[in-house]
């Protein structure tokens, strides 16, 4: 193939052909330096000088690029021949591999990796659109990024190649900012799950479950990278490499509050689901006897004997009505039927304080939902639910001095509550010790990382 073209160039291979786009590798005569040769051949229908005057005017802007990750353009030439017409662009050769070819040779990325090559095309971005009048690249994709091999810690070496120069469709700058920002997330995106957004379900949870192998922080910001509209997305290169640069600044500032020692509360965290388990406040955790519990000055111990009460006085109410001939007795039962529905109310409470396992708060992909146990048997009407996509607040209120209607003042203990439309799932037991103020702590940062949402503290004067 040694053709020789733009008077000192010969072309040693061609690299790819595409909608009349020939990429070719060659070699510089005159320097002895390899080069490639990005070659846009031309329809003999067009207005051959109105388009040789636009493309030299775009191939001088790209010759003043100098940016150390974009490799420079060293000259541009016409081609006019008796079997065809382009447009030749020179460019350095950098013998990188592509992100491309590097998918192809099934490499995985991590996070922390991403987050490096997503960093590095976001600051040539910053670069490009600051100039004046700004360089938009039109053409992001992972054929067009170079990136060097690792080494150690060092990702390798990237680069930006191969611009759209010859689209030169006019668009308000802003549009063709987000173009490019839109371009590079899906590029990441495709070198983390290998799938183009292209063929995700625009539905939030569809996008949200193909990502839900990432950091939430990662994932949110990635969403928003691909995301079209002005108003949801990224306007400019510099806001999205900002937010990229704080995603960093959050993991390495927030202090990892570690589970307490001495605290009963489990969780549970799975990729897909998170569980919360409060032990209730019962007899096997007091290790008192029944007596000694109820003679207390506990709220269950005087509400039992209450209930004790209650349920006897019903009982002989029923039994003298049972002594009564039958059909009168009905009109005397009848009336203790509310009597002994509040009877056994009180008797289930005192029972699931007493012997109940646990209270549950479980989220996963669907919803939110809170419930109890009594003697290992889900209580039915203490089921409370909501949809997950409901979830809007998670709410920390620590613990604080408040004031009464007699103007005493009195301790108010934390409390910590998801609110989920107009419910509100609040992170304590039922009759179960109040959690201590570094246990609402610890499950306040564990559930603002796993769903992603900050932490809104009530400050209470």
């Amino acid at each position: 193939m040694n053709k020789i073209i733009g008077k000192h160039y010969e072309i040693q291979q061609q690299l790819s052909k595409k909608n009349g786009r020939i990429t070719l590798l060659a070699r510089d005569l005159n320097t002895d330096e390899s080069v490639i040769i990005k070659l846009l051949v031309l329809n003999r229908d067009w207005k051959w000088n109105a388009q040789m005057r636009a493309l030299k005017k775009e191939a001088k802007i790209l010759q003043s690029l100098s940016h150390p990750a974009i490799p420079p353009y060293l000259n541009y030439f016409a081609v006019d021949s008796s079997t065809s017409k382009g447009f030749a662009l020179v460019q350095t050769y950098i013998p990188d591999q592509s992100l491309e070819r590097h998918l192809q040779n099934e490499r995985i990325f991590t996070e922390d990796e991403i987050k490096i090559i997503a960093k590095s095309l976001l600051q040539i971005l910053v670069y490009l659109h600051r100039l004046h009048p700004p360089v938009f690249h039109w053409n992001i994709k992972p054929s067009n990024i170079l990136l060097g091999e690792r080494s150690g810690n060092f990702v390798g070496s990237v680069h930006l190649v191969d611009f759209g120069f010859w689209q030169t469709a006019i668009a308000p700058g802003e549009k063709k900012s987000i173009s490019d920002i839109c371009s590079l997330g899906a590029t990441l995106i495709y070198l983390l799950i290998g799938t183009h957004p292209d063929h995700l379900s625009q539905n939030d949870l569809q996008i949200n479950k193909e990502f839900s192998h990432l950091s939430p922080s990662l994932r949110k910001w990635l969403i928003q990278m691909i995301e079209p509209d002005i108003d949801k997305g990224f306007s400019s290169a510099v806001i999205a490499l900002k937010a990229l640069e704080q995603l960093d600044v959050q993991t390495s500032s927030t202090e990892h509050i570690n589970r307490p020692i001495e605290s009963k509360i489990q969780l549970h965290k799975q990729k897909d689901s998170l569980g919360i388990i409060i032990p209730s406040a019962g007899l096997r955790q007091s290790g008192r006897g029944a007596i000694g519990y109820l003679s207390s000055g506990s709220s269950i111990g005087y509400f039992s004997v209450v209930a004790i009460f209650w349920n006897y006085f019903i009982l002989i109410i029923s039994v003298t009505a049972f002594s009564i001939p039958f059909p009168m007795n009905i009109l005397f039962l009848l009336p203790t039927i509310p009597f002994w529905c509040a009877g056994f109310w009180m008797v289930y409470f005192i029972l699931i304080s007493l012997y109940g396992h646990s209270t549950y708060l479980k989220i996963d992909s669907v919803q939110i939902y809170r419930y109890q146990k009594l003697f290992g048997k889900r209580v039915f009407f203490s089921i409370k639910n909501s949809p997950r996509n409901s979830i809007t607040q998670l709410v920390y209120t620590p613990k604080h001095i408040a004031k009464n209607d007699d103007g005493d003042e009195f301790e108010v203990p934390p409390t910590l509550s998801i609110l989920a439309g107009l419910k509100k799932f609040q992170i304590n037991g039922f009759f179960s010790p109040q959690p201590k103020q570094e246990q609402l702590e610890w499950l306040a940062q564990e559930l603002s990382d796993w769903l992603d949402i900050p932490i809104t503290r009530k400050i209470i004067d």
